[in-house]
């Protein structure tokens, strides 16, 4: 990740790869949750909007643990849209390690 943003080891789309830590340590220490919201193209141009339920981290949690639950709500959008899913960073979902 740029800079000295701490990030997380997480499991996404079947590899390892890096996401900010920067929402799981603030949702952490202020007991605020963590809104998962997909949004999507219609072919008609018009735009799906989907709010899931807000997602909790208490502060003992594994921060990488406490957001699988989110990065499954974003996996199953990314495998029903592929078309709509960009990663950004190019070579992003390289696995990390051997498991």
């Amino acid at each position: 990740m740029p800079g000295d943003t701490p990030s997380l080891e997480v499991e996404f789309l079947g590899h390892r790869t890096r996401i900010s830590a920067a929402p799981s340590l603030l949702a952490a220490r202020t007991g605020c949750p963590l809104l998962p919201v997909v949004a999507t193209r219609s072919p008609s141009g018009t735009y799906l909007v989907e709010v899931h339920p807000p997602h909790y981290i208490a502060p003992d949690q594994d921060p990488a643990q406490a957001l699988r639950p989110l990065l499954a709500v974003f996996e199953r959008a990314v495998r029903r849209w592929p078309e709509q899913w960009y990663p950004f960073e190019e070579g992003r979902l390289v696995d990390l390690a051997p498991r």
